[in-house]
C-alpha cells in the first residue's frame, strides 16, 4: 500500500507558493502581426513561478493564491472552535499547482467510543488554480490502522465556493462548525455495517458494476460509434481481493467490509499502481488518488450501495 506522508509541518509546499496571474490571450495572423483574443473568449492563467501557462478561463474564476486560501481556512477553523494543535496534513499536488488535495487531519477528534478502533477527523480541501475545481472542504472519519476515508452515505460536512472576487476561504471554518458532531451519526452508520451480514456474491457484483463505465467504441470498418459497458478488470480484481482481504481479517462478510474495500481503493495506492505512477512523477500520482478520492465517495453515496447494506433499516434503528 502506498501514501503520501502525513507531516505536522503546516507550512504550505514552495511548489504551491505562486500567484495566478491573468492575461488575455494573443494570435498571430495571416500577416504576421497579433490580435488579441476578445475577452469573452477567454484569458489565460499564469503561474508566475514558473512562468508557464496553466489554465483559460472565460467567466468568472478570479484564483487568488494558494496561500491566501490556506491561511485564511486555518484561520476560519481556529476561529469557529477548531483545535489544530497537533495536527498533520498530506498534499497531493498535481502539474506544479495546477490541481491539489490536502488532508487536514485532526486526531483531537476522534470516534473511538463508538467504532472501538483508532479513528480521526479529517478534513479534506480541494481546489485549483486552473478553474477545473472549485474550493471544496469536507469531512469524513478516517480509519488511523488503513488511513482509509471512511465516507458517510449522505452529502452534509462539505461545503464549496467559487473563485470570484469575494471568495473568503475563512467562511469554510463557520461552515464546519458542527462538523465533529455530526460526523457522530457517520460513526453509527459504520457501527451498524460491521453488524450487516451481506452476501459475498452480491458484494462482489455491485463491486464489478461501480466500476463498469458506459463507453462510445467506434464499430470495426465503419465510422458508426455504438455504446457498451466497459468493465475495468484491474480495479475489479482490486475491489474483490480488498472485500475477501477485509473479511478475513475479521468483519467478515458485511457491509464494513464492502465499505473498507470501495474506500481503500478511493484512499490508497497499491505498491505496483505506486511504482508504475511514480514513474511518471509525483504529479500522476496525485491525479490518480484525486480521481480515486470522487469515485469512492460517489459509489459509497450511491443509491446502489444505501440498498444493498439497507440503509433504511439502519434510519429506522436510529
Amino acid at each position: 500500500m502506498y501514501h503520501h506522508k502525513f507531516t505536522t509541518d503546516l507550512t504550505l509546499p514552495e511548489v504551491l507558493n505562486f500567484s495566478p496571474v491573468i492575461e488575455p490571450i494573443t494570435r498571430i495572423t495571416h500577416e504576421g502581426g497579433t490580435q488579441t483574443v476578445p475577452n469573452s473568449d477567454g484569458k489565460l492563467i499564469i503561474n508566475d513561478r514558473t512562468n508557464k501557462v496553466i489554465g483559460v478561463t472565460k467567466g468568472a474564476h478570479k484564483p487568488k493564491p494558494y496561500s491566501t486560501h490556506w491561511d485564511n481556512l486555518l484561520q476560519g477553523l481556529r476561529d469557529n472552535g477548531y483545535n489544530l494543535d497537533d495536527m498533520e496534513v498530506r498534499w497531493s499536488i498535481v502539474d506544479e499547482g495546477k490541481k491539489i488535495r490536502v488532508e487536514l487531519l485532526l486526531k483531537r477528534y476522534e470516534y473511538d467510543n463508538i467504532l472501538w478502533e483508532p479513528t480521526a477527523l479529517c478534513l479534506v480541501w480541494i481546489d485549483s488554480m486552473d478553474g477545473s475545481r472549485s474550493f471544496h472542504v469536507e469531512a469524513h472519519i478516517k480509519r488511523l490502522e488503513c488511513l482509509n476515508g471512511m465516507w458517510g452515505v449522505s452529502e452534509k460536512c462539505y461545503v464549496v465556493l467559487r473563485h470570484t472576487n469575494n471568495l473568503n476561504t475563512a467562511a469554510a471554518g463557520k461552515e464546519a462548525a458542527g462538523w465533529p458532531r455530526m460526523l457522530e451519526e457517520d460513526a453509527k452508520f459504520l457501527k451498524y455495517l460491521k453488524g450487516k451480514r451481506i452476501d459475498a456474491y452480491d458484494a462482489k457484483v455491485f463491486l464489478t458494476d461501480a466500476v463498469t463505465t458506459l463507453m462510445s467504441k467506434e464499430v470495426p470498418g465503419t465510422i458508426v460509434k455504438k455504446k457498451e459497458l466497459v468493465i475495468n478488470r484491474t480495479a475489479e480484481a482490486s475491489l474483490h481481493d480488498l472485500f475477501d482481504t477485509y473479511s478475513n481479517k475479521g468483519m467478515g462478510d458485511t457491509g464494513y467490509a464492502l465499505h473498507n474495500a470501495i474506500t481503500h481503493r478511493a484512499s490508497n495506492l497499491d505498491l505496483d499502481d505506486a511504482h508504475t505512477l511514480g514513474m511518471k512523477g509525483q504529479s500522476a500520482v496525485s491525479t490518480r488518488l484525486l480521481n480515486r478520492h470522487d469515485w469512492g465517495r460517489k459509489v459509497i453515496r450511491s443509491d446502489g450501495f444505501k440498498e444493498i447494506v439497507n440503509y433504511d433499516e439502519f434510519l429506522l434503528a436510529a
